[in-house]
């Protein structure tokens, strides 16, 4: 947890000695050195101090003073006071301002370190138990049925820059706890345009909210300032950002719910998102999409699933030059799926046969998860509606789906050709026709692309890798890896890290 010190101290060399001693701290926490007591008091305007550490006798204003000072700007400050005094007036004013400790002149190194390792901590300790009730009051004022107003007053009646973020998708499988960036980290962003203390309550696995005192951003900066921040957070994944004020007026789950809809109206898909306060909806020209659509029906209707897995993929690239939003592609694959599942059956759509499941959009980051969904369903549509033969040309969507589910274990295509009691030779040419490769060749590039997958999810060992992705022989899957990508496992690994 990265904490501010401020050290005042009047003696020029004594303050020298200090802060050289202090530099222990230095890599985690923010240390601020004065000569007076009216410098420190005037830098809390911009920073406020976690612990004080504070010479009692100096001019112009005394240590005590500016102690009385900072706690009506902060009250949980923590003060620790250096003096030559050791006596019953000095203790008794101290134990009144809540003095975390004193230490008496000449200081000696070990002691300083000492009273400061304990404030800290202490200090810390009760930052934590703050944010943990914080975190659920914040909560009981957004999503309780019937929320006790009276507990989060400090939220309800301050006014704030609500900031929402929430990374890759609703329901996205990585989760905040997987990057390398925590609540301190983000409110370290903050630390030149703040004053006062931000609040970040963790909502779930994918969604987070912070709360920016009002008063330390002004409107003319509001906005450059979330561009920054934006563009600060996508150094670490898929972020999107929503954000709006809220005021007095304005109750926290209002302006929750504000920020909320707008992330749902705008949220873009496979991409980051900045969504600000005046955010406009964008009119889009689908007509070349709807083109691909109509070549993809017939490829659908002959059966021609090669086609139609390459019809697909220029559809998706051209959804994503169109830059759609989340609620935009749900409305376009629905549209879609509907009118080929018209054409292709001359019925309207039955819902209750439907094999579509929108929800799924909000599990998808990226384009590649998106297209293999939507082939996935296209080809189920297909089955479903086409009463066709087991010929051996209508039998290769399945070999698709048996690869994809099979991967994994010691398969063959003559084991597949028994299964469904047709010739291997065959199935093998209308194979090879439909798809443009050999059965074998389909399933060593399957496996491969797999791998790959594997590796760039944190996986490193090749013999584990090839077993997960049916190769029993590690040696063998190393021949076949470089065959097929033109390097060895362990060239992909060092590869992938200097691009990382």
């Amino acid at each position: 947890m990265k904490l501010v010190i401020f050290v005042v101290e009047d003696e020029h060399w004594a303050l020298k000695e200090l802060v050289e001693s202090l530099k222990k701290y230095e890599h985690q926490h923010r240390i601020f050195a004065f000569e007076n007591g009216i410098d420190a008091l005037s830098k809390m305007e911009e920073v406020i101090p976690d612990l004080l550490i504070t010479d009692i006798t100096m001019p112009g204003m005394t240590g005590l003073e500016l102690i009385e000072s900072a706690l009506k700007i902060e009250s949980t400050i923590k003060s620790i006071i250096l003096t030559v005094h050791d006596e019953f007036e000095y203790a008794r004013k101290g134990i009144a301002l809540g003095i975390f400790d004193y230490l008496l002149k000449p200081i000696k190194r070990e002691a300083l370190y000492d009273v400061i390792d304990r404030a800290l901590e202490k200090i810390e300790a009760e930052k934590i138990e703050l944010q943990h009730h914080h975190q659920w009051s914040i909560n009981q004022l957004l999503f309780s049925s019937n929320p006790d107003h009276s507990i989060g007053n400090e939220f309800e009646e301050r006014p704030f820059i609500i900031t929402y973020l929430l990374l890759e998708n609703w329901k996205a499988s990585r989760s905040w706890d997987s990057l390398n960036i925590d609540n301190e980290t983000i409110k370290a962003h903050f630390q030149d345009d703040l004053k006062g203390e931000m609040k970040i309550v963790t909502i779930d696995s994918q969604r987070k909210l912070l709360l920016i005192p009002y008063q330390s951003i002004r409107n003319t900066q509001l906005q450059s300032i979330m561009d920054g921040f934006y563009q600060y957070m996508n150094q670490y994944g898929m972020v999107h950002v929503s954000y709006g004020v809220k005021d007095t007026n304005l109750s926290l789950r209002k302006a929750f719910d504000d920020v909320h809809k707008r992330l749902e109206m705008h949220l873009l898909f496979g991409q980051s998102s900045l969504v600000e306060q005046d955010q406009t909806n964008v009119d889009r020209d689908l007509t070349e999409i709807w083109m691909k659509v109509r070549i993809l029906e017939v490829s659908l209707r002959n059966g021609d699933l090669h086609k139609v897995q390459k019809q697909v993929g220029e559809i998706i690239h051209e959804v994503a030059d169109q830059r759609m939003t989340v609620r935009e592609l749900s409305q376009l694959i629905n549209n879609m799926y509907y009118a080929i599942m018209y054409k292709l059956t001359n019925q309207t759509y039955n819902v209750e046969h439907s094999c579509l499941n929108l929800n799924r959009l909000s599990e998808f980051s990226s384009y590649i998860e998106l297209e293999e969904w939507l082939v996935e369903m296209l080809s189920l549509l297909s089955e479903h509606n086409k009463s066709m033969e087991l010929t051996p040309k209508n039998l290769i969507p399945k070999v698709i789906d048996w690869i994809k589910h099979s991967y994994q274990d010691n398969i063959t295509f003559q084991q597949f050709a028994d299964d469904h009691h047709v010739s291997l030779s065959y199935l093998s040419r209308e194979f090879k026709e439909q798809i443009g490769v050999t059965f074998s060749e389909y399933l060593m590039e399957f496996r491969m692309n797999k791998a790959k997958r594997y590796f760039d999810e944190g996986l490193e060992r090749s013999s584990e890798v090839g077993y997960l992705v049916g190769y029993q022989d590690p040696k063998h899957f190393r021949t076949v890896f470089k065959k097929m990508t033109g390097m060895t496992p362990r060239d992909f690994l060092s590869n992938r890290s200097r691009v990382r």
